[in-house]
């Protein structure tokens, strides 16, 4: 891949070199690439040795994540995330408000309740919340999943629906299973 920019991070100041701090770089040049859709790359230099001479000319900016004098070492993985996480706050600032066209309101607490007793009848029946000592430990976490869903009232109809004709095939698929193996045994 090609990159127009190559901004190299650094924790420790190498050669002496002018670094700009994380949120300047991003401030000021950065956010403006990523948006306009210059192709970037972020390089950060292994733990051990650092980058070397020729890694930081290649360098377009230089960005040195401030620390401790006294203990001037990051790992990669928390030098990654510091840098991601100014980066992220750079292009959240501005809240995005979310608008769908999808019409149907946030189902209400006591239609999500009354779908999942739907679901655990349904399981009761096929067995599946077993052994008992473990069943309101797999309820409640049937619970959670679905009330952290926000699940709209279209979606709980429709997983209603799905629930329901999965529970006519294999009401269906034993039929044919029997109506299979009566003609079988007749003939």
């Amino acid at each position: 891949m090609s990159l127009n920019k190559i901004y190299l991070i650094l924790v420790r100041p190498q050669m002496g070199e002018n670094i700009g701090s994380v949120a300047r770089a991003i401030k000021n040049d950065l956010k403006k690439k990523i948006r306009k859709g210059i192709k970037v790359g972020i390089i950060f230099g292994p733990e051990a040795s650092g980058l070397s001479n020729d890694e930081i000319s290649c360098a377009d900016y230089l960005v040195k994540i401030p620390t401790n004098k006294k203990f001037s070492s990051l790992n990669l993985s928390h030098s990654a995330i510091i840098f991601c996480f100014v980066l992220f706050q750079y292009f959240s600032r501005k809240k995005v408000k979310y608008i769908t066209g999808y019409k149907s309101s946030v189902a209400k607490k006591s239609e999500v309740n009354k779908f999942l007793n739907f679901i655990i009848q349904g399981l009761d029946k096929k067995g599946f919340l077993q052994p008992d000592h473990k069943r309101q430990s797999m309820i409640r976490n049937i619970n959670n999943i679905f009330h952290r869903l926000n699940l709209s009232e279209q979606e709980i109809r429709i997983l209603l629906g799905i629930f329901s004709t999965l529970n006519s095939f294999n009401k269906k698929s034993w039929i044919d299973k029997i109506s299979s193996l009566f003609i079988n045994h007749v003939v």
